[in-house]
C-alpha cells in the first residue's frame, strides 16, 4: 500500500523552496527493484508538475534518476488524493527513494506535497536477523 497514514490520506510537505525533496528509506537492510511507482496528491492545488524520482544506496546519495516529469499533466486539480502511476525502466536495485522537485508546482510555487506514494518491483535483498 502507500506509504501514508493507515487508512486515512494524510499530507507530507516541504516549504516553500526550490528544489524540495520527500524521501523514503526502506531500511538498512532492504533493497527494492523498482518497475513501477504511484504518488497520491494531497491537496486541489499545489499538485506536482516537475520532479523527479531518485534512488540511493544511502539517505546521502549521490542520487540517480529514474523517472523524469517536465510539465506532467497528470493531475487535473480537481479534487484531492488524485493518483498517477507510472513505469521504471532499467532502474538498479535501491534503499532510499525520494521525489525531487525540479520545478514549479500547479501553483506556480516550490511547495511539495503528498498523500503517499507506492513502489512495485522486485525485492533485491533483505536482511531482518
Amino acid at each position: 500500500g502507500f506509504v501514508s497514514a493507515p487508512d486515512v490520506p494524510s499530507a507530507c510537505g516541504t516549504k516553500n523552496e526550490a528544489k524540495s525533496w520527500i524521501a523514503v528509506d526502506l531500511g538498512e537492510k532492504r533493497r527494492v527493484t523498482v518497475t513501477h511507482y504511484a504518488l497520491r496528491t494531497s491537496y486541489a492545488d499545489h499538485q506536482p508538475k516537475n520532479w523527479e524520482l531518485q534512488g540511493a544506496a544511502t539517505a546521502a546519495g549521490p542520487w540517480t534518476t529514474l523517472s523524469r516529469h517536465d510539465q506532467d499533466t497528470t493531475f487535473t486539480g480537481c479534487g484531492i488524493y488524485e493518483v498517477g502511476a507510472w513505469p521504471v525502466e532499467d532502474a538498479a536495485p535501491y534503499r532510499v527513494f525520494r521525489i525531487y522537485q525540479h520545478g514549479v508546482n500547479s501553483s506556480n510555487n516550490n511547495y511539495l506535497y503528498t498523500g503517499g506514494i507506492e513502489f512495485w518491483g522486485e525485492l533485491a535483498y533483505a536482511y531482518l536477523g
